[in-house]
C-alpha cells in the first residue's frame, strides 16, 4: 500500500511539473508572438512614414514642375492666326 501511494504521489508530482513546464512554454510562446507583432507593427509604421514622405516629396516636385510649365514653357498661347494656318491648302 505504501508503494502504491508513493507511486501515485510521484505520478501526481510529475504531472504537476509537466503542467508547469507546459504553462511556461505557452507563456514564452505568447510573449514571442507579442514581440513579433510589435516588431511588425513598428516596421509597418516606418514603411507608412516613408511612403508619406515620398508622396509629399513627389507632390512638391509636381507643384514645382507645374509652376515651371505655367511660367516658363507655356508663356506664348496660340492665337487665332496660328489656328488659321491649318486646312488652308490641299495636296
Amino acid at each position: 500500500m505504501l508503494i502504491g501511494s508513493f507511486c501515485e504521489q510521484r505520478l501526481t508530482q510529475v504531472e504537476h511539473l509537466r503542467n508547469i513546464e507546459h504553462d511556461c512554454q505557452r507563456l514564452a510562446n505568447a510573449r514571442a508572438v507579442m514581440l513579433l507583432e510589435r516588431e511588425q507593427e513598428r516596421k509597418r509604421e516606418e514603411l507608412q512614414r516613408r511612403l508619406a514622405d515620398e508622396n509629399r516629396r513627389l507632390a512638391q516636385k509636381q507643384t514645382y514642375h507645374k509652376d515651371y510649365l505655367g511660367k516658363e514653357v507655356y508663356t506664348n498661347p496660340p492665337t487665332a492666326a496660328y489656328f488659321g494656318k491649318f486646312n488652308t491648302s490641299t495636296r
